[in-house]
This record gives C-alpha cells, sequence and structure tokens, in this order.
C-alpha cells in the first residue's frame, strides 16, 4: 500500500457519503475499495470478482437515476486508483 491508494481510499469512503447510495451500496463500494487497497498485484481472481461488483453496483445507481453515468466513472475511477499499479514498463536500474 502507498501513500496515494491510501489517499484514493479515505477520497472515495468520504464522497459516499455525500453520494445517493443505500446503505448496502456503500458497504459493497467500500469493500471492494479496501480490497483493491490490500491487494499486491493486479492479477487477482478476488480483484476481478470486485471489480465486477463495483461495476455492477455503480450500474444499478446509475439506472435509478441516483447517479450520473459521469460520477458513477469517477467512482470507479477512484476504486481502481486505490489497487495496485501496473508494473513500470522501464526496468530499473542496476
Amino acid at each position: 500500500m502507498t501513500r496515494t491508494r491510501y489517499n484514493a481510499y479515505r477520497y472515495l469512503v468520504s464522497s459516499l457519503e455525500l453520494a445517493q447510495f443505500t446503505q448496502p451500496e456503500m458497504d459493497l463500494i467500500r469493500d471492494a475499495a479496501e480490497g483493491f487497497l490490500l491487494a499486491d498485484s493486479l492479477d487477482s481472481e478476488e480483484l476481478a470478482e470486485l471489480a465486477l461488483t463495483v461495476v455492477v453496483t455503480l450500474e444499478g445507481v446509475v439506472e435509478t437515476g441516483r447517479m450520473s453515468r459521469w460520477a458513477a466513472e469517477q467512482a470507479k475511477a477512484w476504486v481502481d486508483a486505490c489497487g495496485p499499479t501496473p508494473e513500470p514498463l522501464v526496468p530499473a536500474l542496476v
């Protein structure tokens, strides 16, 4: 975990309070973000399941008119920011 990832998690959690999520929806998004935050790599079945949970939850909120698609994309981006970044393409200096 890095400070950047943790800050993304904190921002997402605080913004969930302002959105029109039900408590179960907030819990699903928060748990998914926490899973991304604690993940060591992107190659994980658990992360794939958590990502699907985020998409399905956000789609439901958008479909019911409680959130714009743009806001849902922003929430998804914050969840992504909680996760591990891909390995750099340029190898480390030896």
